[in-house]
């Protein structure tokens, strides 16, 4: 891996992008791009996290680690597309929201299929995940627990919070752990 002091910024890419093998101690941001975005082998960590926004096509995350950072520690909108999908494996989304607040270790909002394979998204201030809109969602091998909330809130702290809309979308859950939200 090579370490990045800094953020990087990738906008209004036609062709799709692939970000590998790096060390970032700030945050990424994907603003208006088209095409497969590839994150893989990546650590981000210290400030706003991962950030992709108006994507339009397919996004897959693999071997990923956004945590402790002050903010979120990934949202993946890929809903410039109608039905490209999320694909997020082996990647972990922990001790996110140091500064207060409330996000999730890691939000989707995607309307085509969303799969989690082997993620952990536990102790953010605020949810472990939280998937929007997906037109199915399927979820295996993962763990979401000890989130929680400070200052103690009503809305927040959840393992996962899915709201998929009026879709009659289907949901599969397997050798996943969750608890219910804890106070600090």
């Amino acid at each position: 891996d090579c370490d990045l002091t800094g953020s990087v910024t990738v906008q209004n890419t036609v062709s799709g992008f692939t970000l590998s093998g790096f060390d970032i101690d700030d945050y990424v941001t994907f603003s208006g791009n088209s095409g497969p975005l590839v994150l893989e082998d990546l650590y981000v960590h210290g400030s706003s996290g991962i950030r992709v926004m108006n994507h339009n096509g397919s996004i897959k995350v693999n071997q990923v680690k956004a945590e402790d950072n002050n903010y979120r520690g990934a949202s993946l909108d890929n809903t410039a597309s109608s039905s490209a999908g999320v694909e997020v494996k082996n990647s972990s989304f922990n001790f996110n929201t140091i500064v207060g607040g409330y996000y999730a270790g890691l939000t989707i909002l995607s309307n085509g299929p969303v799969t989690l394979d082997g993620v952990s998204a536990s102790n953010n201030n605020g949810d472990g995940i939280d998937v929007y809109d997906a037109k199915s969602l399927t979820i295996k091998n993962s763990i979401f627990s000890n989130n929680f909330t400070e200052p103690d809130s009503m809305v927040w702290g959840y393992g996962m919070f899915i709201p998929l809309g009026y879709t009659n979308a289907a949901v599969t859950v397997s050798y996943t752990h969750l608890t219910l939200p804890t106070k600090r």
